[in-house]
């Protein structure tokens, strides 16, 4: 995978105007190249910044054809100080995490405040974070019992309406 800045170690300094690019199946696309809602999964929602990467970089692999990507800003994901939804209050932030073959992914993770304790809301399981990840030792619990439906959905609305077409299938 190309690069466009050799960096050694992942960095978690992400600047509001970074473009994040995320690869979207044709079926998730609206005819003038908008993402649907459906574009967009939380928690741990898997993106590549443009600092490290490309557009192509993101669809690398998988079928043109098939195949877009959207970018949107980080300033665009969720308010990341707090967002609060009925009683609760969530956070969402991006995670630079580094994979083999593709330094530039990031993650879009989901914490949310219970019993005064902010929870990482993920599927993974503490052996499943690298050492070098930087949630890999905080509490965590799982989507089901922690993210609200409602809340879900208003999150990729948010990021669906603020994405742009980059690359459209071919």
């Amino acid at each position: 995978m190309a690069s466009k800045t050799e960096v050694l170690h992942p960095n978690q300094s992400f600047p509001d105007g970074e473009k994040l690019f995320r690869r979207v199946h044709s079926k998730n696309l609206k005819p003038n190249g908008k993402p649907t809602l459906f574009a967009f999964e939380l928690p741990d929602m898997s993106v590549n910044r443009d600092q490290f990467s490309s557009a192509e970089d993101a669809r690398r692999g998988f079928s043109p054809s098939d195949w877009g990507v959207v970018a949107f800003l980080v300033r665009d994901i969720p308010p990341r100080e707090a967002w609060t939804h009925v009683a609760q209050l969530y956070s969402l932030l991006p995670r630079h995490i580094p994979v083999s073959g593709n330094f530039a992914h990031t993650e879009v993770r989901v914490r949310r405040v219970v019993n005064t304790i902010l929870v990482l809301i993920t599927h993974r399981g503490h052996t499943d974070f690298s050492d070098g990840d930087p949630d890999s030792g905080v509490r965590r619990g799982l989507p089901d019992a922690l993210l609200d439906p409602d809340f879900h959905m208003r999150c990729r609305e948010y990021i669906a309406m603020s994405s742009k077409p980059v690359l459209l299938p071919s």
